[in-house]
């Protein structure tokens, strides 16, 4: 990467004298002031600022400048999305990934010249009983490749990973940086928050743990980008902070949502196996997708379900419709990209086969 060379005076008068250096970036269908936010590593008040806004409400086609340099704040080095880390280990082999994300990114992490098997990744701090998480990691071509992730609320802090090839050992890490994104308020009348209680959510995670756990065990199905399970616009973005009611718990949005109508198509995001299909208190109509290699795809309340458990799907199918059933305030569909268990942004997801 080129570097521009400034004496010194002037590089103290750019740093603490320049409000921001910024680039300009087109709002596209599904965009948030928030998700904005977010995918460029900034805060919603700082794009506020920068473009005088009177609100947080965009438009398609609005030209935002995105700050890369802030009075305070190095900018991060990354475009989201792309690997930007590569460590070498003293043999052929070699490690890919980027180098910095914010909580619920999805990250790939690509060996290249493994021999002998799939490499062990850990990933993460030992945990209490002295075992590390494991990525789930699948052949892709020659290379290994497997999927990342720290779980939305996270604070700051490095991430460190381990790539055991044979008896080699190559080391790395990343940072996870503050999520941008500030508390959103979504009051919801009693009625509706009554759906979301203890009892409703044992019972549906006793649903949904085991479809999780069982995606590890599940040979790879995927081969094809993912595509966005129905053609309508975000109207909620994944990771939002929510308060549902005053003084309540903060909650994490740990999905997309899209608009529908009731009876809009939902389609399958990728190949898999069905392995949820009913009606819930809280996600209504359900549909979940084991795609192998530890990946769960989730379609929530859903009017009706056109699928059942055990059958498998092909990337496009229809597989249910959009409805308000469950934990809702309309019709929408919620999708969930979940990474052994664990949500990840479903946007970094589609037109790619690993984000």
């Amino acid at each position: 990467m080129r570097r521009l060379i400034l004496p010194a005076l002037a590089l103290f008068t750019v740093f603490f004298l320049a409000t921001s250096f910024a680039f300009s970036y087109t709002v596209k269908a599904g965009d948030t002031l928030y998700s904005i936010a977010r995918n460029f590593h900034t805060t919603v008040s700082e794009l506020e600022r920068i473009n005088n806004l009177q609100s947080t409400s965009v438009k398609i086609g609005q030209v935002l400048s995105i700050p890369t340099v802030t009075s305070s704040t190095p900018a991060p080095s990354i475009t989201p999305g792309t690997r930007e880390a590569s460590f070498q280990g003293q043999t052929s082999a070699k490690v890919i990934h980027r180098l910095r994300a914010i909580p619920g990114d999805p990250v790939t992490v690509r060996v290249i010249g493994a021999k002998g098997g799939a490499p062990i990744v850990t990933w993460g701090p030992q945990r209490p009983d002295g075992t590390f998480e494991e990525l789930v990691m699948t052949p892709d071509g020659n290379d290994w490749v497997g999927v990342g992730r720290e779980l939305l609320g996270e604070p700051a802090k490095t991430v460190n990973l381990e790539t055991n090839i044979g008896v080699e050992a190559i080391t790395s890490s990343l940072k996870l940086l503050r999520d941008p994104q500030g508390i959103q308020n979504v009051f919801v009348s009693q009625q509706v928050l009554s759906t979301a209680n203890d009892t409703n959510r044992e019972r549906e995670l006793a649903v949904l743990n085991p479809a999780y756990k069982q995606s590890e065990l599940t040979a790879r199905a995927f081969f094809k980008p993912w595509v966005q399970p129905i053609n309508s616009a975000h109207i909620s973005p994944f990771g939002q902070a929510r308060r549902y009611e005053r003084g309540g718990d903060v909650k994490y949005h740990y999905g997309e949502d899209y608009a529908g109508k009731i009876g809009d198509p939902i389609r399958a995001a990728n190949d898999g196996t069905v392995v949820i299909a009913g009606f819930y208190a809280i996600r209504g109509g359900l549909t979940g997708i084991d795609h192998g290699a530890g990946i769960v795809s989730l379609y929530f309340h859903q009017s009706r379900i056109n699928v059942s458990i055990g059958q498998k799907v092909v990337r496009g199918e229809i597989i249910g419709l959009v409805g308000a059933t469950g934990f809702v305030t309309g019709p929408h569909l919620h999708f969930e990209m979940r990474v052994r268990g664990e949500a990840t942004d479903p946007k970094q997801w589609i037109g790619k086969i690993f984000p």
